[in-house]
Protein backbone atom coordinates (compact mmCIF):
# COMPACT_ATOMS: atom_id res chain seq x y z
CA UNK A 1 0.00 0.00 0.00
CA UNK A 2 1.87 3.57 -1.00
CA UNK A 3 2.56 5.74 1.76
CA UNK A 4 0.43 9.12 1.84
CA UNK A 5 3.34 11.16 1.04
CA UNK A 6 3.84 8.75 -1.60
CA UNK A 7 0.69 9.51 -3.50
CA UNK A 8 0.96 13.50 -2.44
CA UNK A 9 4.05 13.34 -4.88
CA UNK A 10 2.65 11.04 -7.49
CA UNK A 11 -0.69 13.74 -7.63
CA UNK A 12 1.57 16.59 -7.74
CA UNK A 13 3.56 14.60 -10.96
CA UNK A 14 -0.17 13.97 -12.76
CA UNK A 15 -1.20 17.81 -11.82
CA UNK A 16 2.31 18.84 -13.30
CA UNK A 17 1.83 16.73 -16.53
CA UNK A 18 -1.72 18.30 -16.97
CA UNK A 19 -0.60 22.03 -16.56
CA UNK A 20 2.68 21.59 -18.84
CA UNK A 21 2.90 18.23 -20.70
CA UNK A 22 -0.77 17.15 -21.51
CA UNK A 23 0.04 18.02 -25.85
CA UNK A 24 3.19 15.76 -25.06
CA UNK A 25 1.59 12.64 -23.61
CA UNK A 26 -0.98 12.15 -26.16
CA UNK A 27 1.70 12.23 -28.82
CA UNK A 28 3.40 9.37 -26.90
CA UNK A 29 0.34 8.01 -26.35
CA UNK A 30 -0.02 7.76 -30.18
CA UNK A 31 3.12 6.56 -31.15
CA UNK A 32 3.64 4.24 -27.89
CA UNK A 33 5.56 1.85 -27.86
CA UNK A 34 6.88 1.27 -30.97
CA UNK A 35 8.08 4.87 -32.12
CA UNK A 36 8.31 6.25 -28.65
CA UNK A 37 8.64 5.25 -25.41
CA UNK A 38 9.88 8.11 -22.98
CA UNK A 39 8.54 11.07 -22.15
CA UNK A 40 10.97 13.67 -21.60
CA UNK A 41 10.73 16.83 -19.50
CA UNK A 42 12.28 19.71 -18.80
CA UNK A 43 14.07 20.42 -15.29
CA UNK A 44 13.12 24.07 -15.76
CA UNK A 45 9.56 23.52 -16.56
CA UNK A 46 9.36 21.42 -13.19
CA UNK A 47 11.39 24.36 -11.16
CA UNK A 48 8.71 26.63 -12.40
CA UNK A 49 5.29 24.41 -11.24
CA UNK A 50 7.34 23.24 -8.06
CA UNK A 51 10.63 24.35 -6.94
CA UNK A 52 11.04 21.63 -4.11
CA UNK A 53 9.81 18.87 -6.46
CA UNK A 54 12.79 19.75 -8.88
CA UNK A 55 15.24 20.16 -6.12
CA UNK A 56 14.14 16.56 -4.69
CA UNK A 57 14.61 15.16 -8.00
CA UNK A 58 18.24 16.14 -8.52
CA UNK A 59 18.66 15.10 -4.88
CA UNK A 60 16.92 11.46 -5.19
CA UNK A 61 16.82 10.98 -8.55
CA UNK A 62 16.01 7.34 -8.65
CA UNK A 63 12.87 7.29 -6.09
CA UNK A 64 11.64 10.70 -8.05
CA UNK A 65 11.27 9.24 -11.13
CA UNK A 66 9.45 6.37 -9.72
CA UNK A 67 7.08 8.16 -8.93
CA UNK A 68 6.81 10.52 -11.85
CA UNK A 69 6.77 7.01 -13.90
CA UNK A 70 3.75 6.08 -11.83
CA UNK A 71 2.13 9.22 -12.65
CA UNK A 72 2.70 8.85 -16.19
CA UNK A 73 0.91 5.35 -16.37
CA UNK A 74 -1.80 7.04 -13.89
CA UNK A 75 -2.45 9.69 -16.28
CA UNK A 76 -6.30 9.74 -18.02
CA UNK A 77 -5.57 8.82 -21.07
CA UNK A 78 -8.47 9.97 -24.09
CA UNK A 79 -7.17 7.12 -26.23
CA UNK A 80 -7.27 3.40 -25.22
CA UNK A 81 -3.49 3.39 -24.05
CA UNK A 82 -1.49 2.35 -21.27
CA UNK A 83 1.99 3.42 -20.58
CA UNK A 84 3.35 0.30 -18.77
CA UNK A 85 6.71 0.50 -19.39
CA UNK A 86 7.30 4.26 -20.60
CA UNK A 87 9.91 5.99 -19.42
CA UNK A 88 10.07 10.20 -17.68
CA UNK A 89 13.60 11.35 -18.87
CA UNK A 90 15.06 14.75 -17.33
CA UNK A 91 17.11 17.27 -19.72
CA UNK A 92 17.79 20.64 -18.87
CA UNK A 93 19.48 20.89 -15.44
CA UNK A 94 20.81 24.55 -14.93
CA UNK A 95 24.12 23.57 -14.04
CA UNK A 96 26.84 21.15 -15.86
CA UNK A 97 29.28 19.20 -13.76
CA UNK A 98 33.23 19.20 -15.58
CA UNK A 99 33.65 14.86 -15.47
CA UNK A 100 37.13 16.43 -13.70
CA UNK A 101 35.21 17.95 -10.50
CA UNK A 102 32.57 15.08 -9.84
CA UNK A 103 32.90 14.26 -6.22
CA UNK A 104 31.79 11.52 -3.66
CA UNK A 105 29.03 14.53 -2.72
CA UNK A 106 27.56 13.81 -5.99
CA UNK A 107 26.93 10.27 -5.14
CA UNK A 108 23.17 9.34 -6.23
CA UNK A 109 22.07 12.90 -7.53
CA UNK A 110 21.62 13.64 -11.03
CA UNK A 111 24.11 15.85 -12.82
CA UNK A 112 24.92 16.42 -16.44
CA UNK A 113 28.34 16.23 -18.35
CA UNK A 114 29.12 17.30 -21.39
CA UNK A 115 31.97 15.71 -23.00
CA UNK A 116 33.20 13.57 -26.90
CA UNK A 117 31.93 9.96 -27.48
CA UNK A 118 34.87 8.84 -27.24
CA UNK A 119 34.04 4.79 -27.18
CA UNK A 120 30.42 3.29 -27.53
CA UNK A 121 29.89 -0.08 -27.38
CA UNK A 122 27.17 -2.25 -29.86
CA UNK A 123 24.03 -2.32 -28.37
CA UNK A 124 22.92 -5.59 -26.58
CA UNK A 125 20.00 -7.07 -24.56
CA UNK A 126 19.78 -6.61 -21.05
CA UNK A 127 17.42 -8.85 -18.64
CA UNK A 128 15.75 -6.70 -16.64
CA UNK A 129 13.72 -9.76 -14.91
CA UNK A 130 15.20 -13.43 -15.36
CA UNK A 131 12.57 -16.32 -15.31
CA UNK A 132 14.66 -19.23 -13.70
CA UNK A 133 13.04 -22.58 -14.43
CA UNK A 134 13.56 -25.64 -11.84
CA UNK A 135 15.25 -28.79 -13.76
CA UNK A 136 13.57 -30.61 -11.55
CA UNK A 137 9.58 -29.91 -10.95
CA UNK A 138 9.24 -26.91 -13.86
CA UNK A 139 8.48 -24.07 -11.20
CA UNK A 140 9.65 -20.46 -12.10
CA UNK A 141 11.18 -18.33 -9.96
CA UNK A 142 11.13 -14.26 -11.30
CA UNK A 143 13.98 -12.48 -9.84
CA UNK A 144 14.59 -8.52 -10.74
CA UNK A 145 17.93 -7.78 -11.89
CA UNK A 146 18.44 -3.89 -10.72
CA UNK A 147 21.94 -3.88 -9.78
CA UNK A 148 24.66 -4.35 -12.00
CA UNK A 149 24.94 -7.60 -10.77
CA UNK A 150 23.30 -10.77 -12.34
CA UNK A 151 21.26 -12.80 -9.39
CA UNK A 152 20.05 -16.40 -9.44
CA UNK A 153 17.70 -18.18 -7.01
CA UNK A 154 18.75 -19.66 -3.56
CA UNK A 155 16.32 -22.36 -3.58
CA UNK A 156 13.51 -23.31 -5.93
CA UNK A 157 9.92 -22.03 -4.53
CA UNK A 158 8.12 -25.02 -5.55
CA UNK A 159 10.27 -28.10 -4.38
CA UNK A 160 12.83 -25.94 -2.10
CA UNK A 161 15.61 -27.40 -3.68
CA UNK A 162 18.49 -25.37 -4.73
CA UNK A 163 18.44 -25.86 -8.43
CA UNK A 164 19.96 -26.49 -10.67
CA UNK A 165 17.89 -23.97 -12.85
CA UNK A 166 17.82 -22.70 -16.19
CA UNK A 167 16.84 -19.08 -17.44
CA UNK A 168 13.78 -19.70 -19.41
CA UNK A 169 13.84 -16.48 -21.87
CA UNK A 170 10.09 -16.58 -23.04
CA UNK A 171 9.60 -15.09 -19.75
CA UNK A 172 12.47 -13.13 -18.97
CA UNK A 173 11.85 -9.44 -19.40
CA UNK A 174 14.47 -7.82 -21.36
CA UNK A 175 15.91 -4.48 -22.78
CA UNK A 176 18.26 -2.80 -25.20
CA UNK A 177 21.47 -1.68 -23.53
CA UNK A 178 24.79 0.16 -24.13
CA UNK A 179 27.70 1.41 -22.72
CA UNK A 180 29.02 5.13 -23.31
CA UNK A 181 32.92 7.06 -22.48
CA UNK A 182 32.50 9.99 -22.64
CA UNK A 183 35.68 12.18 -22.34
CA UNK A 184 36.02 16.29 -21.52
CA UNK A 185 36.18 17.92 -24.74
CA UNK A 186 39.84 19.23 -25.12
CA UNK A 187 38.67 22.93 -25.50
CA UNK A 188 37.83 23.21 -21.98
CA UNK A 189 41.18 21.78 -20.59
CA UNK A 190 43.98 24.05 -19.55
CA UNK A 191 47.69 23.63 -20.69
CA UNK A 192 49.22 20.16 -20.54
CA UNK A 193 45.69 18.75 -18.56
CA UNK A 194 45.08 15.20 -19.52
CA UNK A 195 41.59 15.00 -20.42
CA UNK A 196 39.20 12.55 -17.92
CA UNK A 197 35.95 10.94 -18.90
CA UNK A 198 33.08 8.48 -17.22
CA UNK A 199 31.41 5.31 -18.58
CA UNK A 200 27.42 5.87 -19.22
CA UNK A 201 25.05 3.23 -19.28
CA UNK A 202 22.58 3.76 -21.37
CA UNK A 203 19.09 1.50 -22.22
CA UNK A 204 16.03 0.79 -24.21
CA UNK A 205 14.82 4.16 -26.37
CA UNK A 206 18.13 6.10 -25.70
CA UNK A 207 20.71 3.31 -27.56
CA UNK A 208 22.37 3.35 -30.90
CA UNK A 209 21.96 7.00 -31.45
CA UNK A 210 25.55 8.55 -30.99
CA UNK A 211 28.53 7.31 -32.50
CA UNK A 212 32.31 8.16 -31.43
CA UNK A 213 33.73 11.37 -31.88
CA UNK A 214 30.08 12.66 -31.21
CA UNK A 215 29.71 15.79 -28.68
CA UNK A 216 27.04 15.07 -26.26
CA UNK A 217 25.33 16.36 -22.93
CA UNK A 218 24.48 13.50 -20.48
CA UNK A 219 22.08 13.81 -17.71
CA UNK A 220 21.91 10.98 -15.25
CA UNK A 221 22.02 9.32 -11.78
CA UNK A 222 26.07 9.04 -10.29
CA UNK A 223 27.23 5.83 -8.93
CA UNK A 224 30.02 4.31 -7.32
CA UNK A 225 31.51 0.92 -7.98
CA UNK A 226 33.99 -0.73 -5.85
CA UNK A 227 37.89 -1.06 -7.46
CA UNK A 228 39.08 -4.89 -6.70
CA UNK A 229 37.62 -8.52 -7.17
CA UNK A 230 35.30 -10.13 -4.44
CA UNK A 231 38.69 -11.88 -2.58
CA UNK A 232 40.00 -8.28 -1.92
CA UNK A 233 37.90 -5.57 -1.97
CA UNK A 234 39.59 -2.07 -2.12
CA UNK A 235 38.11 1.28 -0.10
CA UNK A 236 38.53 3.28 -3.68
CA UNK A 237 35.48 3.30 -5.69
CA UNK A 238 35.27 4.40 -9.41
CA UNK A 239 32.21 6.31 -10.99
CA UNK A 240 29.42 5.83 -13.26
CA UNK A 241 26.61 6.98 -14.06
CA UNK A 242 23.05 5.89 -15.37
CA UNK A 243 22.17 7.72 -18.24
CA UNK A 244 18.43 9.39 -18.17
CA UNK A 245 19.27 11.57 -21.40
CA UNK A 246 22.01 11.79 -24.20
CA UNK A 247 21.71 15.07 -26.51
CA UNK A 248 24.13 15.38 -29.40
CA UNK A 249 25.55 18.96 -29.31
CA UNK A 250 26.14 20.63 -32.43
CA UNK A 251 29.76 21.80 -32.37
CA UNK A 252 29.85 25.47 -31.62
CA UNK A 253 32.15 27.68 -34.32
CA UNK A 254 33.04 31.52 -33.29
CA UNK A 255 32.50 33.66 -36.65
CA UNK A 256 35.06 35.38 -37.87
CA UNK A 257 34.95 38.91 -39.31
CA UNK A 258 37.04 39.46 -42.04
CA UNK A 259 37.54 43.35 -42.32
CA UNK A 260 39.23 45.06 -45.66
CA UNK A 261 42.26 46.03 -43.73
CA UNK A 262 42.66 41.69 -43.45
CA UNK A 263 42.00 40.69 -46.18
CA UNK A 264 44.59 43.27 -47.50
CA UNK A 265 47.27 42.23 -45.34
CA UNK A 266 46.26 38.34 -45.99
CA UNK A 267 47.03 39.39 -49.69
CA UNK A 268 50.26 40.98 -49.09
CA UNK A 269 51.41 37.92 -46.80
CA UNK A 270 50.20 35.02 -49.74
CA UNK A 271 52.96 36.85 -52.46
CA UNK A 272 55.67 36.70 -49.48
CA UNK A 273 58.48 33.91 -50.74
CA UNK A 274 58.66 32.80 -46.96
CA UNK A 275 55.15 32.04 -46.54
CA UNK A 276 55.81 28.58 -45.92
CA UNK A 277 58.92 29.49 -43.43
CA UNK A 278 56.67 31.84 -41.71
CA UNK A 279 53.64 29.46 -41.25
CA UNK A 280 55.88 26.64 -40.00
CA UNK A 281 57.05 29.30 -37.92
CA UNK A 282 53.87 29.90 -36.24
CA UNK A 283 52.44 26.40 -35.84
CA UNK A 284 53.56 25.03 -32.11
CA UNK A 285 56.40 27.76 -31.44
CA UNK A 286 57.00 26.62 -28.20
CA UNK A 287 57.60 22.74 -29.81
CA UNK A 288 61.48 22.84 -30.96
CA UNK A 289 62.01 21.49 -34.69
CA UNK A 290 59.22 19.25 -36.65
CA UNK A 291 59.52 21.64 -39.76
CA UNK A 292 57.91 18.56 -41.92
CA UNK A 293 55.38 17.32 -39.60
CA UNK A 294 54.18 21.17 -38.81
CA UNK A 295 54.34 21.67 -42.63
CA UNK A 296 51.87 18.80 -42.95
CA UNK A 297 49.54 19.89 -40.80
CA UNK A 298 49.32 23.11 -42.23
CA UNK A 299 48.76 21.64 -45.68
CA UNK A 300 45.60 19.30 -44.37
CA UNK A 301 44.38 22.65 -42.02
CA UNK A 302 44.57 24.71 -45.89
CA UNK A 303 43.09 21.71 -47.85
CA UNK A 304 43.58 21.82 -51.69
CA UNK A 305 41.07 21.97 -54.86
CA UNK A 306 39.62 19.39 -56.09
CA UNK A 307 40.86 18.44 -59.44
CA UNK A 308 38.12 16.86 -62.18
CA UNK A 309 40.21 14.83 -65.26
CA UNK A 310 39.86 14.43 -68.90
CA UNK A 311 38.27 10.71 -68.12
CA UNK A 312 35.89 12.11 -65.53
CA UNK A 313 37.77 10.86 -62.84
CA UNK A 314 37.80 12.87 -60.05
CA UNK A 315 40.49 13.86 -57.34
CA UNK A 316 39.66 15.53 -54.20
CA UNK A 317 41.34 18.10 -52.36
CA UNK A 318 41.19 16.70 -48.97
CA UNK A 319 43.87 15.32 -47.06
CA UNK A 320 44.61 12.93 -44.86
CA UNK A 321 47.54 12.76 -42.33
CA UNK A 322 48.83 9.79 -40.48
CA UNK A 323 51.52 10.69 -37.65
CA UNK A 324 53.48 7.71 -35.96
CA UNK A 325 55.23 8.51 -33.03
CA UNK A 326 56.11 7.72 -29.49
CA UNK A 327 52.88 8.94 -27.46
CA UNK A 328 54.80 10.68 -24.78
CA UNK A 329 55.19 14.12 -24.57
CA UNK A 330 56.94 14.68 -21.53
CA UNK A 331 59.92 13.96 -19.78
CA UNK A 332 60.69 12.77 -16.42
CA UNK A 333 63.61 13.84 -14.30
CA UNK A 334 65.97 12.26 -11.97
CA UNK A 335 64.86 11.96 -8.69
CA UNK A 336 67.23 14.78 -6.92
CA UNK A 337 66.29 17.17 -9.34
CA UNK A 338 65.43 20.62 -7.77
CA UNK A 339 62.16 22.34 -8.76
CA UNK A 340 60.91 25.86 -7.89
CA UNK A 341 57.44 25.67 -6.08
CA UNK A 342 54.84 28.56 -6.80
CA UNK A 343 56.38 29.71 -3.00
CA UNK A 344 59.85 29.95 -4.06
CA UNK A 345 61.13 27.19 -2.36
CA UNK A 346 63.27 25.35 -3.91
CA UNK A 347 62.37 21.08 -3.63
CA UNK A 348 64.03 17.78 -4.84
CA UNK A 349 61.36 16.21 -7.37
CA UNK A 350 61.24 13.42 -5.44
CA UNK A 351 60.37 14.43 -2.77
CA UNK A 352 57.17 16.31 -3.95
CA UNK A 353 56.14 13.52 -5.62
CA UNK A 354 57.02 10.88 -2.43
CA UNK A 355 54.98 13.22 -0.50
CA UNK A 356 51.90 14.23 -2.99
CA UNK A 357 51.21 10.61 -4.10
CA UNK A 358 47.68 9.42 -2.33
CA UNK A 359 45.73 6.68 -4.08
CA UNK A 360 48.10 6.02 -6.48
CA UNK A 361 46.58 4.53 -9.89
CA UNK A 362 49.10 1.92 -11.28
CA UNK A 363 49.97 2.14 -14.88
CA UNK A 364 52.61 -0.09 -17.40
CA UNK A 365 55.89 1.33 -15.68
CA UNK A 366 54.77 3.23 -12.45
CA UNK A 367 51.96 5.21 -10.74
CA UNK A 368 49.96 8.59 -10.84
CA UNK A 369 47.77 10.94 -8.28
CA UNK A 370 45.97 13.61 -8.90
CA UNK A 371 47.01 16.60 -7.15
CA UNK A 372 47.22 20.28 -6.37
CA UNK A 373 50.25 21.60 -6.31
CA UNK A 374 51.30 25.62 -6.83
CA UNK A 375 53.99 25.72 -8.94
CA UNK A 376 55.95 28.06 -11.55
CA UNK A 377 54.99 27.76 -15.46
CA UNK A 378 55.50 29.85 -19.10
CA UNK A 379 52.92 30.53 -21.16
CA UNK A 380 56.28 30.77 -23.70
CA UNK A 381 56.93 34.37 -23.01
CA UNK A 382 56.65 34.97 -19.18
CA UNK A 383 56.76 32.74 -15.85
CA UNK A 384 53.97 32.88 -14.21
CA UNK A 385 52.04 30.99 -11.11
CA UNK A 386 50.41 27.69 -11.85
CA UNK A 387 49.22 24.52 -10.43
CA UNK A 388 50.31 21.06 -11.15
CA UNK A 389 47.09 18.76 -11.16
CA UNK A 390 49.08 14.96 -11.21
CA UNK A 391 52.59 14.06 -9.83
CA UNK A 392 53.88 10.72 -11.76
CA UNK A 393 56.32 8.12 -10.26
CA UNK A 394 58.12 5.84 -13.35
CA UNK A 395 60.96 3.04 -13.65
CA UNK A 396 64.11 4.71 -15.07
CA UNK A 397 64.60 3.63 -18.22
CA UNK A 398 67.97 1.96 -19.13
CA UNK A 399 69.57 5.55 -20.18
CA UNK A 400 68.86 9.24 -19.59
CA UNK A 401 69.36 12.19 -21.52
CA UNK A 402 71.47 15.03 -20.96
CA UNK A 403 70.35 18.81 -22.08
CA UNK A 404 72.26 21.67 -21.88
CA UNK A 405 70.43 24.90 -21.95
CA UNK A 406 72.08 28.17 -23.33
CA UNK A 407 72.01 29.53 -19.48
CA UNK A 408 74.63 26.21 -19.24
CA UNK A 409 72.39 24.52 -16.62
CA UNK A 410 72.30 20.72 -17.30
CA UNK A 411 69.23 18.47 -16.87
CA UNK A 412 69.06 14.68 -16.98
CA UNK A 413 65.37 13.71 -18.35
CA UNK A 414 64.31 10.57 -20.05
CA UNK A 415 63.83 9.87 -23.69
CA UNK A 416 59.82 9.40 -23.90
CA UNK A 417 57.77 10.13 -20.59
Amino acid sequence: MARAEDTEVIDKFEQFYRDYYRNEIGELAQKYPNEQRSLYVDWDDLYRFDPDLADDLIAQPDQMREYAEEALRLYDLPVDVKLGQAHVRVKGLRETTDIRDIRARHRGQLIAVTGIVRKATDVRPKVTEAAFECQRCGTLTRIPQTSGEFHEPHECQGCERQGPFEINFDQSEFVDAQKLRVQESPEGLRGGETPQSIDVHIDDDVTGHVTAGDHVRVTGVLHLDQQGSNQEKSPIFDVYMDGLTVEIEDEQFEDMNITDEDKKEIIELSNSGDIYEQMIGSMAPSIYGYEQEKLAIIMQLFSGVTKHLPDDSRIRGDLHMLLIGDPGTGKCQKYDTKVTLGSGIEREIGEIVESNIENPVRVDDGVYSNTEIPVLTTDGKEIRSGTATRVWKREAPDRMYRIRMSSGRELEVSPSH
